[in-house]
């Protein structure tokens, strides 16, 4: 994983975040992996389910934002495979699952988490 990127800062009640992790290299998801996101502020943990990008280097994860308004700090914490796999694309490597500090980058912030304001 060389990082994670949450798509936008600003959400309302029942909007979708996207949380987008990137590989350097392509990689194919089986099954229905889920991202575990620690939130301070807001409901803890989140949970985000994955939703696309097998085959490619970017893997989408999507969660329903909480039904409270919040300021809350979110910050990727692990995949689990959940039955599924996510191995490098045409192989049977397992890919890397752990973030290290450092991963999250974009419009939701850098370093280790990223400000996202819930209204």
């Amino acid at each position: 994983i060389v990082s994670v990127h949450f798509v936008g800062t600003a959400y309302a009640q029942g909007d979708t975040l996207q949380v987008a992790v990137n590989y350097n290299e392509e990689v194919d998801v089986t099954g229905n992996p889920t991202l575990a996101i620690a939130s301070t502020g807001g409901t803890n943990p989140v949970t985000a389910a994955y939703a696309s990008g097998t085959g490619t280097g970017r893997l989408v994860f999507e969660v329903t934002m909480p039904s409270e308004t919040a300021d809350i700090s979110l910050a990727a914490q692990t995949i689990s495979l959940a039955g599924g796999t996510i191995k490098d694309k045409g192989t049977t490597t397992d890919a890397d699952l752990a973030f290290a500090t450092g991963d999250i980058v974009g419009p939701g912030g850098t370093g280790s988490a990223a400000a996202i304001s819930v209204a």
